[in-house]
């Protein structure tokens, strides 16, 4: 069961704070990375409120955590920073894919993206309007080389920082400043999971697989083929010398038959010569079935009874939504696949607008509020009262 450990820090008038309220820090799994009283400590430091969600981190659990904290008071929503220390670095991507709007920025450190990115579940068109710094020390650098290239492949908004030791400095002192647009001229979303709809003012309202649109073309964060071993996620360096593959990361708690400087030399009996070796086996492979993986653990040679798994993946069909507001020509733009209704918060600050959904004039809307796309746009208000 989830637990949530919320600290308020309230510095009172001394802190400066004014009436737009404190910046939140949000430290997913954070207890696991530094006692709650330093983090306790940091927050007051900076006067900062805090909020550490332990066990479950998927993105509703995390956007619980920050609705909670504003519930409470005193929160400023403008500047709301997410960072995700080792294990719960993965998080972090997974929550800014998600649900954006909640983020001012991000800050992972270290980590391993592997697992999730071979999960089908990360977009980067979502990503686009929240500023995701990836620190890393030099061995998690290259154990990462494959999944930063399929994040920059897709397209993912991220850039990286290598450090030989990092602090708790680097992160803080990149948030600071960071401050949410929560009306971007320009948003998109793409998903295939019903709870991920909505993109700051968009929402699918409802999916239509018959609406295609060649427009947009997907934007997932390409896995591999699924296949790994059943032996526990493992993270290994490219760069290591040859032959086999060196396992250099290993997960908290990992109560696998893997030891660190672990050398994989052969798998299904077949010499693996490197990491590239070893990736191009994996893609090779469609079905589940038993295998002997062989590795040298010092001077011992070892064998290990495991299987080869296919991950059972979602979101193998999505809809993606698209929205661009021009505030020189007062037209916005909504083009979608896959969508048979649209939601639009439409913000203050787009009005008036002439609304476009793909290419579908919708009539022009004087002012701000909820409205649903079909035939022209209406009041949400409207639109639920016909229905």
């Amino acid at each position: 069961m989830r637990t949530l450990i919320v600290m308020w820090l309230l510095a009172g008038a001394a802190a400066g704070l004014g009436d737009e309220g404190s910046p939140l820090l949000v430290v997913p799994d954070g207890d696991a990375t530094a006692p709650v009283a330093q983090w306790a400590a940091i927050a007051a430091d900076l006067r900062w409120k805090l909020s550490i969600p332990t066990g479950d981190l998927n993105p509703l659990a995390l956007q619980k955590a920050v609705d909670d904290a504003c519930q409470k008071g005193g929160v400023d929503r403008n500047r709301v920073y997410l960072l995700g220390i080792g294990d719960a670095a993965p998080a972090v991507f997974y929550a800014v894919s998600r649900l954006p709007q909640l983020w001012a920025a991000a800050v992972a450190v270290n980590g391993n993206l592997r697992a999730l990115i071979q999960s089908n579940h990360l977009f980067a068109a979502n990503s686009r309007n929240v500023p995701l710094l990836w620190l890393m020390n030099p061995e998690t650098e290259k154990t990462n080389a494959w999944s930063v290239q399929r994040l920059k492949d897709a397209g993912f908004r991220f850039e990286t920082r290598r450090g030989e030791k990092l602090t708790l400095k680097e992160p803080l002192d990149w948030f600071d400043g960071q401050r949410r647009n929560p009306a971007p001229n320009k948003v998109e979303c793409e998903t295939g999971l019903l709870p991920f709809t909505r993109c700051y003012w968009l929402e699918i309202a409802k999916v239509d697989p018959t609406q295609k649109n060649d427009v947009l073309e997907s934007t997932r964060v390409k896995p591999g083929s699924g296949a790994s071993l059943a032996i526990g996620n493992f993270g290994y360096n490219p760069e290591a010398p040859v032959p086999g593959l060196v396992v250099s990361w290993l997960p908290a708690n990992y109560n696998g038959p893997l030891r660190l400087g672990d050398r994989i030399v052969a798998l299904g009996g077949k010499a693996i010569n490197d990491a590239a070796g070893y990736e191009q086996m994996l893609e090779s492979m469609n079905e589940e079935r038993a295998i002997a993986v062989s590795i040298l653990r010092g001077k011992d040679r070892m064998r290990i009874e495991t299987r080869v798994v296919i991950a059972g993946r979602e979101e193998n069909w999505t809809a993606q939504i698209r929205g661009e507001f021009d505030p020189s020509s007062r037209d916005l733009l909504i083009i979608t696949r896959g969508v048979g209704e649209v939601k639009l918060n439409l913000p203050a600050e787009f009005t008036p607008a002439k609304v476009n959904w793909n290419g579908n004039q919708m009539g022009e809307l004087e002012n701000a509020g909820c409205y649903m796309l079909g035939a022209k746009a209406v009041p949400c208000a409207d639109a639920a009262g016909a229905k």
